[in-house]
């Protein structure tokens, strides 16, 4: 699974897993990507410390059964790997395997 950060025009950050296909050029729009199961990432505020908010995931497109989405690449600033926390946190939504970050622990 490719899972990226999609910043798109408007500001939004997607967390998505990127289809394989690869760009495809769609007449009268130009180049697509497909994105699969996108969700915004979102700064939630810290009622306890106002200066450090909170990061969330949150529902992007929210009234449709599609879990791919073709993205115009005009309308994207940049893709980019996201930080292990939120690949984990996106795989526990999506039902993927966990991979460990350190060695495993075995009985002895």
């Amino acid at each position: 699974m490719d899972i990226r950060i999609v910043r798109l025009l408007s500001g939004e950050d997607l967390l998505c897993e990127l289809v394989p296909q690869g760009p495809t050029l769609v007449a009268g729009i130009g180049p697509i990507i497909s994105v699969k199961n996108p969700v915004r990432v979102v700064l939630i505020p810290n009622k306890v410390d106002p200066s450090s908010p909170k990061v969330g995931l949150a529902p992007w497109c929210d009234f449709v059964d599609d879990k791919v989405f073709e993205l115009q690449q005009s309308h994207i600033l940049f893709i980019a790997r996201p930080i292990r926390e939120f690949e984990d946190q996106y795989n526990q939504l999506f039902g993927s395997i966990l991979t460990p970050t350190k060695g495993l622990i075995l009985p002895s």
